[in-house]
């Protein structure tokens, strides 16, 4: 599987997640200029920013650390200007959603990465 195919994999398999958890999801791959979320979800009058992380790998620790600070800047701009743009006032959350494509029960959620 090359790369495109596997994070577009797991990029549904963790919107097909969030969805039996009760998420209602917003948009996939909402782009802003040259920054974009994985998934825009809505929850309790949340706005949860999911960045999706896809790995053939078994080894979830790797996944925690590959959000870098110039990447939590550009999540929180652009889910900044997502709410601009819909003009809606609500708190924002950010996700980190683990998923292990070639297992469709590998897959790891951890709320509030920053």
């Amino acid at each position: 599987m090359d790369k495109k195919a596997l994070g577009k994999r797991g990029e549904d398999m963790a919107a097909d997640y969030l969805i039996a958890y009760g998420y209602a999801i917003l948009e996939q791959n909402w782009r802003y200029g040259q920054k974009e979320i994985d998934i825009l979800a809505c929850l309790a009058n949340v706005l949860i920013v999911v960045e999706v992380k896809s790995s053939l790998l078994d080894n979830w620790n790797e996944g925690l650390g590959r959000i870098k600070s110039s990447q939590e800047e550009s999540l929180r701009s652009a889910a900044l200007e997502y709410l601009n743009r819909k003009d809606w006032e609500m708190e924002i959350r950010f996700d980190l959603v683990l998923v292990q494509p070639s297992n469709s029960k590998n897959i790891r959620h951890i709320k509030s990465i920053f």
